[in-house]
């Protein structure tokens, strides 16, 4: 009779009668559950997880670190204007070398130029005046004090133009036949642009002044 048994047990046989004992005795198995976190880098060899087995829309800006995606994680052409969002640059974003835009001079930014005004004076005392335009407006008027016209040809300085926080100033590299005192003025200081004055004072000759200026935004 034994034999006529083993000739009937199967691989199915077996492991049906075993599934029905563990139903009918309540035996069962379960498995472990993963700790939280348990799973890290460490855990997931490299290139195990690529773009294919990443959910759509699973990775979302809250779930990036700060400072985690930078340059060089960044693949060229990646980013393109299609992919910007509207207003996502603003000028806050953007570094302190920048130069603006559009919109106002940005608050410690300086620009600089240049200015060569002059005439035939027909009279003693003639003036010659001319007007200029920064290349961005400031959101305030800067402050130009007489002293802030500063004659390089008598008393050589700085080789760049500079100017402090709000401030515009003026700097006199080459002047012929101009008045010994104020040969240079500034007038109507806006936050858009300035004039100045060339003034020959008591000479009646050809008359000029060169130079540089620059201004601050406050």
């Amino acid at each position: 009779m034994l034999s006529r048994l083993r000739s009937k047990l199967t691989y199915a046989n077996v492991t049906a009668t075993v599934a029905l004992f563990m139903v009918v005795t309540g035996i069962g198995f379960a498995v472990a559950a993963i700790p939280k976190k348990s799973v890290g880098k460490k855990q997931l060899k490299n290139g195990a997880v690529s773009a294919k087995k990443i959910k759509k829309n699973a990775v979302t800006a809250s779930k990036i670190k700060s400072s985690a995606v930078g340059r060089s994680e960044i693949a060229s052409g990646a980013v393109n204007t299609g992919k910007i969002s509207n207003k996502s640059v603003t000028r806050g974003k953007l570094a302190d070398d920048v130069a603006p835009l559009l919109g106002t001079l940005r608050t410690g930014q300086t620009l600089r130029g240049s200015f060569d005004l002059g005439s035939s004076p027909g009279a003693t005392g003639n003036e010659s005046h001319d007007g200029y335009v920064f290349q961005f407006p400031l959101n305030n008027t800067p402050t130009a004090p007489t002293a802030n016209v500063i004659d390089q040809v008598a008393t050589p300085g700085a080789t760049t133009a500079n100017a402090a926080a709000g401030q515009l100033c003026i700097y006199i590299t080459g002047k012929t036949n101009l008045a010994a005192a104020s040969p240079v003025e500034l007038e109507n200081v806006s936050r858009i642009g300035f004039g100045l004055v060339a003034n020959s004072g008591a000479l009646t000759t050809e008359y000029v002044a060169t130079g540089f200026w620059a201004v601050t935004a406050p």
